[in-house]
């Protein structure tokens, strides 16, 4: 079950492929902007958007402020405008109002949740990325950026007389992931290569979400934590 549209942009006058349906292996909802290619056929293999949503609900919301974008923004501000959107997003599904400053880019979790989940994302953690990364070049640059953080971590914290707690070293080694991904996407493109970032920044955040949450925060919802690991890229994007 899903939704489709066929959008005309009127800044370029092509016309584009939305279509939105559910996610059985990950859960929720995807919608995702299929450029046209040869004889209009969409392409399948490179989206010129991809954004989740939790449920179907919100997937109907986002389908329909997706045709809005496509319709009438040019191409190269799609990227700027997907992330106003899922922030909104983020507000909708979790409209807590009431927590305090340091903790709304966690809204997605709990104080107990977060700390549980810092608390594990140490150097014993690299270990359990496990060997799943030779399969895939993708997962490899994702379990490559949590150890090379992690490593950091210990680094960053050698002082004989005030040593942090493991909660401390681990928001530092999340920052330090969030920070390298904001890098990656903002400076590891060409000029020639630059309409190829949005597809792979996407692929590569969802990518180190997974291992994030299989190594620190399994008794998590996989979903939340998803949403709480996208909000906090969002930010350290703006």
């Amino acid at each position: 079950m899903g939704y489709t549209s066929n959008i005309t942009n009127r800044v370029d006058g092509k016309k584009y492929l939305i279509s939105t349906a559910a996610d059985k292996n990950a859960g929720g909802w995807q919608t995702a902007v299929l450029k046209p290619r040869l004889f209009g056929i969409p392409d399948l293999l490179h989206p010129a958007m991809f954004i989740g949503a939790l449920d179907e609900k919100h997937a109907r919301q986002v389908h329909a402020r997706v045709e809005n974008i496509v319709a009438e923004l040019p191409p190269s501000e799609w990227e700027s405008a997907k992330w106003e959107l899922f922030e909104k997003i983020l507000d909708n599904a979790f409209p807590q109002a009431d927590v305090s400053a340091d903790e709304v880019q966690g809204a997605t979790l709990t104080a107990t949740e977060r700390s549980r989940f810092f608390s594990r994302l140490s150097l014993d953690a690299a270990p359990r990325l496990g060997n799943e990364a030779k399969r895939d070049s993708l997962i490899v640059v994702a379990a490559g950026i949590i150890e090379l953080a992690l490593e950091d971590t210990v680094i960053a914290f050698i002082d004989p007389e005030d040593e942090a707690s493991s909660e401390r070293k681990g928001r530092f080694a999340f920052e330090q992931m969030t920070f390298a991904l904001h890098c990656i996407g903002r400076f590891a493109f060409t000029d020639a290569t630059a309409k190829k970032r949005q597809a792979f920044m996407d692929d590569l955040v969802f990518s180190v979400g997974p291992l994030l949450w299989q190594i620190a925060a399994f008794d998590v919802a996989e979903d939340r934590f998803a949403l709480f690991f996208g909000e906090r890229y969002v930010k350290r994007r703006c």
